[in-house]
C-alpha cells in the first residue's frame, strides 16, 4: 500500500515544485509506516499495563509447570545438549546428522515456543537486568542455530552449542526457583495456624487432633499459605461433620515422596457411601448439609500448582483425603525475581 501510494503521489505531483515532487511522497510514506507500528506498540503496552503483577506471576508459574514438570520440553533440551557433546569430529556423520535435525525440529515447533512464552511474560515482571540481558544473548543464539537453519560444522561449533543450551537450563532453574517461591508456604506452619483455629470448635465436640510429620527436613510446598489453609480447614470442618461417635479423631499426616507432599486427613466419622466418592468433588454436591462448594474449590485451587485432592479410602470408622502438593522452594531462595 505504501509503495502504491508512493508512486501515486510521484505522478500526480510530476509538475510541482520540488519540495511537493520529493518531499511530500516520502514524508506520506514514511508516516504510513511509522504511524500503525506507534499504535501497535501503543495498544501492545496498554494491554500488558492493564495485567496486574500477581497474574503474571500466576501465569508464568503456569508455563514454568507445563515445561519442567511435563518433562517434554526439557527431555528435548536435554537430548539435544548431549548429542552436541558428543558430536563428530567434522560433523558429517548421517545417522547424527538424521538424529539432530530430528531434535532440531522438535526444538523448533515445541520447545523454542515454550521459552519464548515463558521470556514474553518475564518481561513484565522485575528482573535483574544482568539475567535478563544473559537470558536474551542464549535464546537468541540458539534460536540462530537451531531455528534459522544455521549448518553447524565443526565440533567446536555443537560444543558451544551445548554449553548453551546448559546455560538455558540453569538460567530457566533460577526462573523457576524465583517464581516458585513467591507461592511456596511451609505446610507445618499452615497446619500449626488451622489447628489453633479450630481448638475451640473441637474441643466443644470432644474430637482430638493430632498432628503427625514423617520427615525430618524443612520443605516447603507449592501453594500459597491462604489456600492451602483453606483447604485443611474444609477437610478439619468436614471430618467434624462425619464424626458421630466420641470421643472422635482426626489426624493430620505430613508424608514425603520426592518430589510431592502428601497431607494424609484421617477421621473416624461415619464414611462415605461408595456411590458418592466421585460426586463429593462436584460443585454444589452435599450430604452433610453444608455449601456443596469446599471440595470442589480445593480441587480446582491444587490443579493452579500441579497438585490434586482425592479420597484415598472410605470405610465406617476411618476416611482418609489425601492433599497432593509438589515441592515448592524456601522464600529466601528467591533471587532473581524482585
Amino acid at each position: 500500500v505504501n509503495v502504491s501510494i508512493f508512486w501515486i503521489l510521484i505522478l500526480l505531483s510530476s509538475d510541482s515544485l520540488f519540495a511537493f515532487k520529493y518531499f511530500l511522497p516520502v514524508a506520506v510514506v514514511t508516516a504510513g509506516i511509522l504511524l500503525p507500528n506507534l499504535i501497535y506498540f501503543k495498544l501492545q503496552k496498554n494491554l500488558y499495563k492493564n495485567i496486574s503483577k500477581d497474574e503474571v506471576h500466576e501465569k508464568l508459574l503456569q508455563l514454568l509447570i507445563s515445561f519442567t514438570h511435563g518433562e517434554w520440553a526439557l527431555r528435548n533440551l536435554n537430548s539435544l545438549q548431549l548429542l552436541c557433546q558428543n558430536a563428530p569430529k567434522n560433523g558429517s556423520d548421517d545417522s547424527f546428522q538424521n538424529q539432530f535435525e530430528e531434535r532440531r525440529e522438535t526444538f523448533k515447533k515445541l520447545t523454542m515456543p515454550a521459552i519464548e512464552n515463558i521470556l514474553e511474560y518475564s518481561s513484565y515482571i522485575s528482573l535483574n537486568k544482568v539475567y535478563t540481558s544473559d537470558l536474551l544473548r542464549i535464546t537468541a543464539y540458539l534460536k540462530k542455530m537451531f531455528i534459522e537453519e544455521t549448518k553447524l560444522i565443526s565440533k567446536a561449533e555443537y560444543e558451544i552449542a551445548a554449553d548453551s543450551i546448559k546455560e538455558l537450563k540453569i538460567k530457566l532453574r533460577e526462573l523457576k526457583s524465583g517464581i516458585f517461591a513467591i507461592f511456596s508456604s511451609d505446610p507445618v506452619e499452615v497446619i500449626r495456624s488451622v489447628s489453633d483455629s479450630v481448638l475451640i470448635i473441637l474441643d466443644e465436640k470432644n474430637i482430638a487432633l493430632e498432628k503427625l510429620k514423617q520427615y525430618r527436613k524443612n520443605i516447603h510446598v507449592l501453594i500459597k499459605p491462604y489456600e492451602l489453609a483453606d483447604i485443611i480447614d474444609n477437610c478439619i470442618q468436614n471430618a467434624v461433620r462425619a464424626i458421630e461417635i466420641f470421643p472422635g479423631k482426626i489426624t493430620l499426616s505430613l508424608i514425603q515422596f520426592a518430589p510431592k507432599i502428601m497431607i494424609e486427613i484421617e477421621d473416624n466419622g461415619k464414611g462415605i457411601m461408595s456411590k458418592n466418592y466421585d460426586k463429593i468433588f462436584e460443585r454444589g454436591f452435599s450430604s452433610e448439609k453444608s455449601t456443596g462448594h469446599g471440595l470442589y474449590i480445593a480441587r480446582e485451587s491444587l490443579k493452579k500448582y500441579g497438585g490434586r485432592i482425592f479420597l484415598k479410602e472410605s470405610r465406617p470408622g476411618k476416611t482418609v483425603f489425601v492433599i497432593e502438593l509438589n515441592e515448592g522452594i524456601y522464600n529466601e531462595a528467591a533471587s532473581v525475581v524482585n
